[in-house]
Protein backbone atom coordinates (compact mmCIF):
# COMPACT_ATOMS: atom_id res chain seq x y z
CA UNK A 1 0.00 0.00 0.00
CA UNK A 2 1.41 3.43 -1.00
CA UNK A 3 1.08 6.21 1.56
CA UNK A 4 1.90 9.89 1.02
CA UNK A 5 1.83 12.75 3.51
CA UNK A 6 0.19 15.77 1.85
CA UNK A 7 2.45 18.74 1.15
CA UNK A 8 0.05 21.01 3.05
CA UNK A 9 0.57 18.88 6.17
CA UNK A 10 4.34 19.10 5.78
CA UNK A 11 4.13 22.89 5.36
CA UNK A 12 2.01 23.16 8.52
CA UNK A 13 4.46 20.98 10.46
CA UNK A 14 7.34 23.14 9.26
CA UNK A 15 5.49 26.31 10.18
CA UNK A 16 4.74 25.00 13.68
CA UNK A 17 8.36 23.88 14.07
CA UNK A 18 9.62 27.35 13.10
CA UNK A 19 7.07 29.10 15.34
CA UNK A 20 8.30 27.12 18.34
CA UNK A 21 11.74 28.62 17.79
CA UNK A 22 10.97 32.07 16.39
CA UNK A 23 8.34 33.14 18.94
CA UNK A 24 10.50 32.54 22.07
CA UNK A 25 13.49 34.25 20.42
CA UNK A 26 11.33 37.19 19.33
CA UNK A 27 9.85 37.55 22.80
CA UNK A 28 13.33 37.43 24.34
CA UNK A 29 14.59 40.13 21.99
CA UNK A 30 11.49 42.30 22.44
CA UNK A 31 11.56 42.24 26.25
CA UNK A 32 15.34 42.70 26.28
CA UNK A 33 15.45 45.63 23.83
CA UNK A 34 12.12 47.40 24.33
CA UNK A 35 11.40 46.73 28.01
CA UNK A 36 15.01 46.60 29.27
CA UNK A 37 14.43 43.26 30.97
CA UNK A 38 17.26 41.25 32.42
CA UNK A 39 18.26 38.05 30.60
CA UNK A 40 18.42 35.97 33.79
CA UNK A 41 14.63 35.59 34.27
CA UNK A 42 14.32 34.19 30.73
CA UNK A 43 16.85 31.43 31.39
CA UNK A 44 15.51 30.75 34.89
CA UNK A 45 12.03 30.33 33.36
CA UNK A 46 13.41 28.11 30.57
CA UNK A 47 15.28 25.81 32.96
CA UNK A 48 12.44 25.85 35.49
CA UNK A 49 10.05 24.44 32.89
CA UNK A 50 12.47 21.69 31.93
CA UNK A 51 13.14 20.65 35.53
CA UNK A 52 9.64 21.03 36.96
CA UNK A 53 7.48 19.82 34.11
CA UNK A 54 9.52 17.48 31.98
CA UNK A 55 11.41 15.84 34.83
CA UNK A 56 9.70 16.22 38.23
CA UNK A 57 6.07 16.22 37.07
CA UNK A 58 6.71 13.23 34.81
CA UNK A 59 8.34 11.40 37.71
CA UNK A 60 5.35 12.23 39.92
CA UNK A 61 2.93 10.89 37.28
CA UNK A 62 4.97 7.71 37.00
CA UNK A 63 4.83 7.16 40.76
CA UNK A 64 1.14 7.99 41.20
CA UNK A 65 -0.27 6.44 38.05
CA UNK A 66 1.92 3.36 38.48
CA UNK A 67 0.54 2.77 41.96
CA UNK A 68 -2.69 0.91 42.78
CA UNK A 69 -4.62 4.19 42.93
CA UNK A 70 -3.38 5.02 39.42
CA UNK A 71 -5.65 2.50 37.74
CA UNK A 72 -8.60 3.94 39.67
CA UNK A 73 -7.71 7.47 38.53
CA UNK A 74 -7.17 6.51 34.88
CA UNK A 75 -10.33 4.42 34.88
CA UNK A 76 -12.51 7.44 35.70
CA UNK A 77 -12.39 10.18 33.05
CA UNK A 78 -13.51 12.90 35.48
CA UNK A 79 -10.89 11.95 38.09
CA UNK A 80 -8.19 11.65 35.44
CA UNK A 81 -8.96 15.13 34.09
CA UNK A 82 -9.13 16.57 37.61
CA UNK A 83 -5.86 14.88 38.56
CA UNK A 84 -4.11 16.15 35.42
CA UNK A 85 -5.29 19.72 35.90
CA UNK A 86 -4.53 19.88 39.61
CA UNK A 87 -1.07 18.35 39.31
CA UNK A 88 -0.13 20.53 36.33
CA UNK A 89 -1.29 23.61 38.24
CA UNK A 90 0.58 22.61 41.38
CA UNK A 91 3.85 21.98 39.60
CA UNK A 92 3.60 25.13 37.49
CA UNK A 93 2.61 27.44 40.33
CA UNK A 94 4.97 25.99 42.93
CA UNK A 95 7.82 26.28 40.44
CA UNK A 96 6.89 29.88 39.70
CA UNK A 97 6.66 30.65 43.42
CA UNK A 98 10.06 29.06 44.10
CA UNK A 99 11.71 30.89 41.19
CA UNK A 100 10.37 34.30 42.15
CA UNK A 101 10.86 33.92 45.90
CA UNK A 102 14.33 32.33 45.83
CA UNK A 103 16.04 32.71 42.47
CA UNK A 104 14.60 36.01 41.24
CA UNK A 105 13.84 37.88 44.46
CA UNK A 106 16.00 40.80 43.32
CA UNK A 107 14.02 41.12 40.07
CA UNK A 108 11.09 43.39 40.86
CA UNK A 109 10.42 44.93 37.47
CA UNK A 110 7.32 44.01 35.51
CA UNK A 111 9.50 43.39 32.46
CA UNK A 112 11.47 40.74 34.37
CA UNK A 113 8.27 38.86 35.16
CA UNK A 114 7.35 39.01 31.48
CA UNK A 115 10.84 37.79 30.59
CA UNK A 116 10.42 34.84 32.99
CA UNK A 117 7.11 34.01 31.28
CA UNK A 118 8.75 34.24 27.88
CA UNK A 119 11.42 31.80 29.04
CA UNK A 120 9.01 29.39 30.70
CA UNK A 121 6.49 29.50 27.84
CA UNK A 122 9.27 29.55 25.26
CA UNK A 123 10.74 26.40 26.73
CA UNK A 124 7.33 24.78 26.58
CA UNK A 125 6.87 25.85 22.95
CA UNK A 126 10.29 24.62 21.94
CA UNK A 127 10.23 21.33 23.88
CA UNK A 128 6.65 20.35 23.11
CA UNK A 129 5.99 21.98 19.74
CA UNK A 130 9.28 22.21 17.86
CA UNK A 131 10.69 18.88 19.00
CA UNK A 132 7.40 17.12 18.22
CA UNK A 133 7.14 18.77 14.81
CA UNK A 134 10.76 17.87 14.00
CA UNK A 135 9.89 14.24 14.74
CA UNK A 136 6.71 14.44 12.67
CA UNK A 137 8.58 16.07 9.79
CA UNK A 138 11.20 13.33 9.85
CA UNK A 139 8.49 10.67 9.63
CA UNK A 140 6.58 12.55 6.92
CA UNK A 141 9.66 13.05 4.78
CA UNK A 142 10.67 9.42 5.27
CA UNK A 143 7.23 8.26 4.18
CA UNK A 144 7.28 10.51 1.12
CA UNK A 145 10.83 9.62 0.06
CA UNK A 146 11.27 5.97 1.07
CA UNK A 147 7.65 5.00 1.37
CA UNK A 148 5.84 3.94 4.49
CA UNK A 149 7.44 0.51 4.21
CA UNK A 150 10.63 1.96 5.71
CA UNK A 151 8.68 2.74 8.89
CA UNK A 152 6.12 -0.07 8.81
CA UNK A 153 8.71 -2.81 8.32
CA UNK A 154 9.23 -2.97 12.08
CA UNK A 155 5.54 -3.64 12.73
CA UNK A 156 3.69 -6.92 12.53
CA UNK A 157 0.43 -8.50 13.55
CA UNK A 158 -2.16 -6.33 15.25
CA UNK A 159 0.10 -3.25 15.34
CA UNK A 160 0.45 -3.32 11.55
CA UNK A 161 -3.29 -3.98 11.13
CA UNK A 162 -4.11 -0.99 13.36
CA UNK A 163 -1.90 1.34 11.34
CA UNK A 164 -3.26 0.09 8.02
CA UNK A 165 -6.88 0.42 9.17
CA UNK A 166 -6.19 3.96 10.39
CA UNK A 167 -4.54 4.99 7.11
CA UNK A 168 -7.16 3.53 4.78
Amino acid sequence: MKYQVPVASIVCMGTAFAAGIIIPVAMFLYFRKKKNASMRPFFVGWIAFVIAVTILEKLFHTLVLGSPIGSYITGNLFLYALYGGVIAGLFEELTRYFCFSKLLKDCDEEADALMYGAGHGGSEMFNLLSVTMANNLAYALTVNSSGADAILSGLSGSALANVESFCS
